[in-house]
């Protein structure tokens, strides 16, 4: 699957994923036109490759006193669940450049 160009997304988010000593990229985004996020990774625990359309899930997980956002979602082969920071992105013009 080829990337999508930023300038059609409403979200993209690139991370990394990791299972023991193997790590993998992984890549969420929203097109415009698309009512869904579309997951794009292979899982480093199985090796499948990922390639699925669903709801961005969100979790709060609290430590050291503060409360972080995370977007969670799993291999649809192995069903291990993965969790990535969601950053607040700051738009331009709000306090910004």
């Amino acid at each position: 699957m080829a990337l999508p160009d930023l300038n059609n997304c409403d979200f993209f988010k690139k991370a990394t994923l990791f299972s023991g000593e193997k790590n993998e990229k992984v890549f969420i985004f929203k097109l415009r036109l698309d009512a869904q996020y579309t997951f794009f990774f292979t899982c480093p625990k199985c090796g499948d490759k990922n390639e699925f359309k669903g709801e961005l899930n969100m979790k709060e997980v609290k430590a050291g006193g503060k409360k972080k956002g995370y977007i969670t979602f799993k291999c649809k082969k192995c069903a291990t669940e993965f969790m990535i920071e969601k950053f607040k992105v700051r738009k331009p013009g709000k306090g910004g450049q």
